[in-house]
């Protein structure tokens, strides 16, 4: 008879071997998933967030990215949120930017709003909870109206689009806008409301120094200058730092008004005015010759309160159609078809206290699909859009040392802000993010199959 064949033995060795090896398989293959997901998200995750324009019924969240992606604030009266603003550059599709402004508008005055930046398809907020912030009280509206207004260029003279402008004065929340195609920027300064946010600020209209910080990207630019020569302020360069109050420049050849704004702030600035006793009644949207790159624009002005109001379209179709001003004086309209490329009027007028018709009337074209990159006014939702989603994953901001805005515990909390000598109002900033950590499940994996092997092993070397 045959012996019985003994089972062939792997050496200890070998096995020990095999093990070292798939555990370093493992651990590498771990490392490389960890670099690539924090490589991928470090680019869309939000910095320098900061918040501005902090008023009764609106505020603008701001932030820069590594790379151009989408973003939008989701915010709410609650931690679960619900609503959703796009950018301000943003029609029925989002557009990627290195700057991000979203106005969150359409708030109630002296309320709590918790809110979070969705950047790239992920939320981020302080921590693991939504950032706070409360708005003012209703404030009467100041009569007159002192803009600042300017320019953003390169070294080499060429307009910046897309920058953010952010201006500071002392004892005030930070104003901000964003520059458009031509790089020219409007910021609203009778706005501006004091840090506790109870009253508008008050200042000297010739001699108050104010400070700008322009973002684009990975560059920067700090200017100074005095209230005397803000309207219209010498060209700002980006990437230098500008003292122009020690230069004495004197103000460049600035356009009346930008040529087209974003903040939803500037609905008490245009110069097509038409003096009633009652209001003026304004189109704000569009200017006049505007090109739109929407065939469904969002038209606004303003007007005597809670007056209908009549519209006309005119061009190859014809609109006529009834609104009605709101009662902060406010209007909106968008057209229910979408408006043929070309040229067109739009009318709006109403009868005032004396009989008398009232009117205003503006020219704009429309362009054809494809003809402009222009960004357009189009209505704005105001909840629950369909991407992005607002969870899921949650960032952590670290904070920044420019200014900290802390929620005062009281029955009607307000925003307390600890101003540093620039007085830049902003939430804490996401200089070090911390992003989604990777799985292990591939580690676990391998040194399952490590803990095999050498039970295998051990089998073999004593049989």
């Amino acid at each position: 008879m045959k012996a019985a064949s003994l089972p062939k033995r792997l050496p200890t060795p070998v096995a020990l071997m095999l093990i070292f090896l798939l555990v370093g398989l493992g651990i590498f293959l771990q490392n490389q998933k960890k670099r690539s997901s924090l490589g991928t998200s470090a680019t869309t995750a939000p910095d320098q967030i900061k918040v501005s324009n902090i008023g009764a019924n609106s505020f603008v969240v701001s932030w820069v990215t590594a790379e151009p992606t989408n973003g939008s604030v989701a915010f709410g009266e609650t931690p679960s949120l619900g609503n959703f603003k796009n950018d301000i550059r943003d029609g029925k599709t989002q557009g990627e930017y290195l700057t991000h402004f979203v106005v969150v508008d359409g708030l109630s005055p002296q309320k709590k709003y918790y809110f979070k930046v969705v950047s790239g398809g992920k939320s981020y907020g302080n921590k693991d909870v939504p950032f706070e912030i409360t708005t003012a009280p209703e404030t009467e509206i100041k009569k007159e109206t002192d803009i600042a207004q300017g320019k953003i260029i390169t070294e080499d003279g060429q307009p910046v689009e897309g920058a953010l402008v952010l201006l500071s004065l002392p004892n005030a929340i930070t104003q901000s806008a964003l520059t458009d195609r031509n790089g020219y920027w409007i910021i609203i300064l009778s706005e501006a409301r004091t840090t506790d946010l109870r009253d508008y600020v008050s200042y000297d209209k010739e001699n108050q120094i104010e400070e700008i910080l322009v973002i684009k990207g990975d560059k920067s630019s700090d200017a100074i200058l005095t209230t005397k020569m803000d309207n219209p302020a010498p060209d700002i360069v980006l990437g230098k730092s500008q003292n122009f109050i020690e230069q004495f420049v004197s103000p460049t050849s600035t356009p009346k008004l930008i040529e087209s704004s974003f903040s939803q702030e500037l609905l008490k600035l245009n110069n097509s005015k038409v003096s009633t006793e009652d209001s003026e009644l304004m189109i704000l949207y569009p200017k006049e010759q505007e090109e739109v790159n929407n065939h469904q624009p969002e038209f606004f002005g303003l007007g005597p309160k809670d007056r209908e109001i009549t519209i006309t379209v005119e061009s190859a179709e014809k609109i006529n159609t009834k609104s009605k001003i709101d009662n902060k004086g406010e209007w909106r309209w968008s057209p229910n078809t979408p408006l043929s490329p070309g040229e067109h009027t739009i009318t709006v007028s109403y009868i005032d206290k004396n009989g008398i018709v009232q009117s205003v009337k503006r020219i704009f074209y429309v362009l054809a699909a494809g003809e402009s990159n222009l960004p357009s006014f189009s209505a704005t939702p105001s909840a629950n859009l369909t991407s992005p989603s607002p969870t899921p994953t949650t960032g952590s901001l670290s904070p920044t040392p420019n200014l900290k805005i802390t929620i005062t515990p009281s029955p009607t909390p307000l925003i307390t802000a600890t101003i540093t000598p620039i007085q830049r109002t902003t939430v804490p900033s996401t200089e070090s993010g911390t992003l989604r950590p990777g799985t292990f499940l591939p580690t676990e994996a391998l040194l399952a199959g490590g803990i095999i092997m050498i039970i295998i092993g051990v089998f073999f070397a004593f049989h």
